[in-house]
């Protein structure tokens, strides 16, 4: 395969999470990964099977980008609910009505949350493929045109790893997009590539669709169109990573090009090509360890992702579930404190050394 690399690219969306019970009668595991914590009550193997398919995109981006925009300094801890009442009360509110999502990307200063409903399959976990991308993405290129970075976020969304555990796929048709494109007036192209976060047409409901589905097209055209354009758009991205502005950096590379003619055509046909491509033995067989994870250590994980939102008093009550479950559990009384904006009193404990986890998440919440 022929990859196509930039120096940038790619993962959040910041959603309200709303506290609940986990099914009380679900026995709940954790399986490290070599780049992610996996919990959930969907038995061993299901989570060491969430660990290949996220380890698989992360060595699929590096492979496609470079390894130096897919590395990063924090835990990630994948979240699995086993059925939609469980995972219900964690699902995103907007104006006081929850979105039905099939997941969540949580990023945070000291560490990533991905949050799974019971449906992983891959039209279920575009969204959280999305926000992943724009993470990794605004990571090294926060400058961006809104534009590229919305349709790489797309184009990297479609990841779907095969039955195989193996074969890995991008670029697939989105037939939303397409229909949006279909049934909607297009954005004129100097209009697209100008879109600011401000923008009406990024931020109305009535036109969102059109410029993301239109951002899409675009990209996908560029890496997989004919002619033949990824010299041209990798010159283009080029550009832009090193400060050239971006309507300059568009006259350099497709100045001569009738790109919105094109890009129109190209909506028009009826096979659009994806990129495939096989995992590496290093992820396939990759060891996953399965880690001990009491029920305190469960309410204490979600009371952490309530307070990163900023959720404080339903936080508080999770910590407090952990606590009746193991009093003086030093995390959750950390946790505690923190969503309560307290100075935590902690007691001196001696025995076998805790979790490497617990007590990363220890640290990062007193500093």
């Amino acid at each position: 395969m022929r990859a196509f690399r930039f120096h940038f690219a790619v993962a959040v969306v910041v959603a309200t999470l709303a506290t609940g019970l986990v099914t009380a009668d679900a026995k709940w595991t954790r399986v490290d990964t070599t780049n992610f914590i996996v919990i959930g009550a969907a038995g061993e193997q299901r989570l060491r099977g969430i660990g290949t398919q996220f380890e698989g995109f992360r060595e699929a981006l590096t492979r496609l980008l470079s390894s130096n925009v897919t590395r990063t300094a924090v835990p990630t801890v994948v979240i699995a609910f086993p059925d939609g009442k469980s995972f219900q009360p964690f699902k995103p509110a907007y104006q006081g009505k929850t979105v039905d999502v099939g997941g969540l990307f949580l990023p945070r200063r000291d560490v990533n949350y991905i949050l799974l409903g019971p449906d992983t399959t891959s039209d279920a976990l575009r969204p959280v493929f999305h926000e992943y991308t724009h993470v990794i993405v605004n990571n090294v290129a926060p400058e961006l045109p809104v534009w590229l970075n919305e349709g790489l976020a797309e184009y990297y969304s479609t990841f779907e790893i095969g039955n195989d555990g193996r074969t890995v796929t991008f670029g697939r048709l989105i037939e939303s997009h397409i229909r949006e494109l279909a049934q909607q007036a297009w954005l004129p192209l100097n209009e697209l590539l100008a879109t600011k976060h401000d923008s009406p047409h990024y931020n109305e409901g009535s036109r969102r669709g059109v410029f993301y589905a239109e951002s899409w097209l675009l990209v996908h055209m560029l890496l997989h169109g004919q002619p033949d354009r990824r010299p041209a758009f990798s010159g283009y991205t080029r550009e832009l990573s090193t400060g050239v502005p971006p309507d300059a950096a568009w006259q350099h590379h497709f100045g001569n090009d009738d790109v919105y003619k094109a890009v129109r055509l190209y909506a028009g046909r009826s096979i659009m090509s994806a990129r495939q491509f096989t995992l590496s033995d290093q992820i396939v067989r990759a060891p996953a360890v399965v880690v001990p994870l009491a029920p305190h250590d469960l309410e204490t994980t979600l009371g952490e992702v309530l307070s990163a939102e900023q959720r404080p008093d339903l936080a508080a009550e999770r910590f407090d579930r952990a606590l009746v479950l193991q009093p003086g559990a030093a995390r959750a009384m950390v946790g505690k404190a923190h969503a309560k904006n307290e100075v935590p009193r902690l007691a001196a404990t001696t025995g076998a050394p805790a979790d490497w986890f617990g007590d990363y998440m220890i640290g990062a919440t007193l500093l």
